[in-house]
């Protein structure tokens, strides 16, 4: 479960109800001081910032949480702030949004992180038990058309946000590869193994990322024909 807390005026009372499957809001809050004790104890993997609301050093403000938290993703919203302190925080490795932000614009900026946390959270099979049953594995079928895939690489999102269209060419790069690994040549036992292997490691990711690409569409009311998937 991905742990998310904002310290956002506008932002703190939408993000207390469940925005997204594998998110869990643990802190919303205006007010900058509860704001560092809480995420201090509960820990959470991603934190919203209003540069407006960290104080007259905003810059020491986000080194001292990120030490303490250690969080793996922070980003920060600004209205007007001199292009210094933004190339500043930038340099910490901070993902910078300009206000005005709502929370469809949020969420699809954390789908990244809640893709990772299932791709983390789903059991991989040990190495040994690879090499024994990756020659017989059976990939799950594709979900989406090639021609479904090329009209979500050129569709514009309703929230201003590209995912739709990352996402996509992932989806295809896997498939070509998925492909690719299943029909290479081998010289020997040993490539059959390792190309089964890298078969079904991309099957996995491919299967993985069509469930996270399916979610998107559904969530931006992104609506595709039927069509045949081979």
């Amino acid at each position: 479960m991905v742990k998310l807390a904002v310290l956002h005026e506008a932002l703190s009372e939408q993000a207390k109800e469940q925005i997204l499957p594998n998110i869990d809001v643990t802190t919303a809050e205006v007010d900058s001081i509860r704001f560092l004790d809480h995420v201090s104890r509960l820990k959470p993997n991603v934190l919203v910032l209003d540069l407006n609301l960290l104080g007259d050093d905003p810059l020491s403000y986000i080194r001292d949480i990120k030490t303490l938290v250690q969080p793996d993703v922070i980003i920060a919203v600004y209205s007007f702030a001199k292009w210094s302190l933004i190339q500043q925080i930038t340099a910490e490795g901070v993902r910078i949004i300009k206000a005005p932000i709502n929370m469809r614009l949020l969420q699809s900026s954390m789908l990244s992180m809640v893709v990772k946390e299932i791709m983390q959270t789903t059991q991989r099979p040990t190495a040994t038990e690879t090499a024994s049953t990756a020659q017989n594995f059976k990939a799950t079928p594709r979900r989406y058309s090639t021609q479904q895939l090329s009209k979500l690489q050129q569709i514009k999102s309703a929230i201003d946000c590209e995912c739709p269209n990352h996402i996509a060419d992932l989806v295809i790069a896997l498939s070509a590869f998925e492909s690719y690994s299943r029909d290479c040549k081998n010289r020997n036992a040993q490539d059959a193994e390792i190309h089964a292997m890298l078969y079904q490691s991309t099957a996995e990711a491919r299967h993985l990322m069509e469930q996270a690409l399916s979610q998107l569409c559904d969530y931006e009311g992104i609506l595709l024909e039927e069509e045949l998937v081979s």
